[in-house]
């Protein structure tokens, strides 16, 4: 139970109707419904939606009552405190006497209004006004974020201040919904529009969300990082997400930063929030902005990049299938699989890349302002990623001199650390190996490997006229270990 008092009082004849009242010092959601309520599902009668559903006024609809004050307020694995609830609703319209929560996670909301049916069909609004040092909290509480930690996106936003109104009318002889909310959140101008119109089949709802920023850095604290670098690009998202939530909502996603685009058309699943049945691209005239903000090294490969794929859920997981990119010169296709905890499994083509490139990627610490023998080694893969990669280079540049065909390159990232691994032959029949471990050592990091490389005897004693003293092939075999930095 919990310190307080209530009233239940429920009525089944006619319409029906129901009243409750709970005054509480500390009201305890969590401890009946441990796994909390998210604000949509699939059921358009669950979740915290589906509640207010119960609410909508209408001709047929029970008059309910509900007044809930409570000092705490612990629900979806939140405390809020100072809550007061207070709404009445039935035949004759709703009035929403206050939603207040005084404070949750440095967060405080208030909303009221009144929506009414004088005989042409419902007619009202209900403003709302939220202020927040962190809305993370609020965010939670009302079941819109994910069960687990917080996401990037969430703890990336700032100071927020908005305003909304919903408002109710009667079109066509079905109710008709709509949502407009605007402010700031952090360093973005928010705007928020959505309608809901009741049909036969359920709740139709198209929602519009666009977000503005006088620089691109506040969208790569979106995604967990702090930018490396500072910016003067405009950036804005765009995100309109159309359906009944039935089976998914139709999703569009478009975004500008850093002189670059994306874009995404495709489904939204409401089961976890993930995207999943459609189609992603990337292209940049320029992406050498972009990849300085997310600290990734400069590339020799060129500065245009494109990336199209077609993307789907499997398991929680997003599937990238169909890949195909381009970066300068290079172009790289197959497949993609990208788990929620940063594990990634993917079979690649490339038509040509440099070794010594492939390896600095991949080893080395993309943080480090240092280069060349004063670069770290890498502790893990980037931004936190695990996995394998198999991937095929069509020619593989060793040194100019020497080019492999057709060569196979392997990463695997994993507890144990970093292991790359790679062979092939040339047009003239000369094999190549070569293998590595960075892993965890006593004095930092620890280096270890296999490497067979062909050497072109003529090439390496001379005369000084630059007369060959030796001809024919040779082959060196080392392997090696070391500790670092």
């Amino acid at each position: 139970g919990f310190p307080g008092s209530g009233e239940f009082e429920i009525l089944i004849g006619g319409r029906g109707s129901a009243s409750i009242r709970i005054d509480a010092e500390q009201l305890d959601i969590d401890r009946f419904v441990p796994a909390g309520f998210s604000a949509f599902t699939s059921n358009d009668k669950l979740g915290i939606a589906g509640f207010a559903s119960y609410l909508a006024p209408g001709q047929d609809a029970r008059d309910v009552r509900i007044k809930v004050s409570a000092g705490e307020l612990r629900f979806n694995g939140v405390r809020a405190f100072d809550v007061a609830f207070d709404v009445s609703s039935g035949a004759r319209g709703l009035n929403l006497q206050v939603i207040e929560i005084g404070e949750v996670g440095g967060a405080r909301l208030e909303a009221s209004g009144v929506i009414l049916d004088a005989g042409q069909g419902l007619d009202g609004s209900i403003g709302l006004s939220i202020e927040a040092g962190n809305p993370v909290g609020l965010l939670r509480l009302f079941g819109l974020l994910p069960a687990g930690p917080d996401p990037h996106w969430a703890m990336a936003l700032g100071a927020t201040s908005l305003d909304g109104e919903i408002k109710v009318r009667n079109a066509g002889g079905s109710p008709h919904a709509s949502l407009s909310l605007r402010g700031k959140s952090g360093e973005f101008e928010v705007d928020g529009r959505a309608t809901i119109d009741q049909t036969g089949g359920g709740n139709q709802m198209i929602a519009t969300l666009d977000l503005s920023a006088p620089t691109s850095g506040g969208l790569i604290r979106l995604i967990g990082r702090e930018p490396a670098t500072a910016d003067t690009a405009p950036a804005r998202a765009n995100m309109t997400i159309t359906g009944d939530g039935g089976a998914g909502l139709q999703t569009e996603i478009h975004i500008q930063a850093f002189g670059s685009r994306l874009d995404y058309s495709g489904k939204l699943a409401t089961d976890g929030w993930i995207l999943s049945d459609g189609k992603v691209s990337v292209g940049s005239t320029d992406v050498s902005p972009m990849l300085a903000a997310l600290a990734i090294p400069a590339t020799t490969l060129g500065s245009r990049l494109t990336f199209d794929a077609s993307v789907e859920s499997r398991g929680g997981a997003l599937a990238f299938s169909s890949l195909s990119a381009s970066l300068g010169d290079t172009k790289i296709s197959g497949d993609l699989l990208a788990s929620r905890d940063g594990e990634v499994k993917g079979a690649l083509a490339a038509n040509r890349l440099d070794l010594a490139g492939i390896l600095s990627a991949s080893l080395l610490d993309w943080s480090s302002s240092a280069g060349g023998m004063e670069a770290s080694l890498a502790q893990a893969l980037p931004f936190g990623l695990s996995g394998k990669l198999d991937l095929k280079v069509g020619e593989l540049v060793v040194d100019p001199s020497l080019v492999l065909v057709d060569a196979p390159v392997s990463l695997v990232s994993d507890i144990s650390g970093i292991r790359f691994s790679m062979s092939g032959r040339d047009e003239r029949q000369r094999d190549v190996k070569l293998s590595l471990l960075s892993g965890e050592g006593e004095a930092g990091r620890s280096l270890s490997g296999h490497i067979e490389l062909p050497v072109d005897l003529s090439r390496q004693l001379m005369t000084i006229d630059l007369r060959p003293v030796i001809t024919g092939m040779g082959r060196i075999v080392l392997d090696f270990e070391g500790e670092g930095r």
